[in-house]
């Protein structure tokens, strides 16, 4: 009953709404969830740049359903579980390490962002933004990574990848390295993933093989100068891509 009750005031003002109903009612599921669920972001990690997830429940939506408090790894899916129950065309959507609903009916597509809670409440923009506020060049939108709906399959490749996230945080790398190969396995084109993968599998050949022996981390740099040569690419800019506590979204 309250969407239809809500519904009044699109009719009175469509323009400040894209004249979209169903932008409208994206919005109103936005306003219930903060307002009458008081979910917001967890306020010790609003502003942090890194950290470790320790915790599970800062990154599944069991977390953000016990104490109304999350991240976007379940921010955003408590919103997709609402959608689909009201049987609308929403799926999750990576954007580098962060994760945003998307609604896409064939036609139209909005993005609606999870965890603006305190922040305005609704927060809706178009690819661009989203590509220019995270640095993301357009190859991660045209290779199929990022600011697209995802395929159900690629949506369980994000949760293992969230767990392989938590496994990783704790120390567990052998059980982070089993999570991010499925991961990837299920989700191929997620350029996050592929960094968190790599970040756990350089080191792992360093275990493995004897300084210099193919297989080594240096044997693997000297190919890639071979087929690549240097490029223009800064250390700390490498070393924040692969950094381990970065945050998730």
């Amino acid at each position: 009953m309250r969407l239809p009750r809500a519904e009044r005031a699109f009719h009175k003002t469509p323009r400040d709404w894209k004249n979209d109903i169903n932008f409208f009612r994206l919005g109103v599921v936005c306003s219930f969830v903060e307002t009458e669920l008081d979910v917001k972001y967890i306020e010790d990690q609003r502003e942090v740049q890194q950290i470790l997830y320790t915790n599970p429940s800062d990154l599944f939506v069991n977390g953000v359903m016990d104490t109304r408090r999350g991240t976007c790894g379940n921010m955003a899916v408590l919103h997709l579980a609402l959608g689909w129950r009201l049987g609308w065309p929403v799926s999750l959507a990576c954007i580098g390490s962060h994760f945003i609903l998307r609604y896409d009916d064939g036609t139209v597509t909005h993005n609606i962002e999870a965890t603006q809670a305190d922040y305005g409440g609704f927060r809706s923009s178009p690819d661009d933004v989203y590509l220019r506020e995270h640095r993301l060049p357009r190859l991660a939108i045209d290779c199929g990574s990022d600011l697209r709906a995802l395929t159900a399959r690629e949506t369980v490749g994000a949760f293992l990848g969230l767990r392989g996230r938590h496994m990783r945080d704790t120390g567990r790398f052998q059980e982070a390295q089993a999570d991010y190969q499925l991961a990837r396995w299920l989700y191929p084109n997620s350029r996050r993933l592929y960094i968190d993968a790599m970040a756990l599998a350089v080191p792992q050949g360093a275990k493995l093989f004897e300084s210099g022996e193919l297989g080594s981390p240096e044997s693997l740099l000297g190919a890639l100068y071979a087929d690549y040569g240097y490029k223009s690419v800064t250390v700390s800019a490498t070393a924040t891509a692969f950094a381990p506590a970065i945050r998730v979204d």
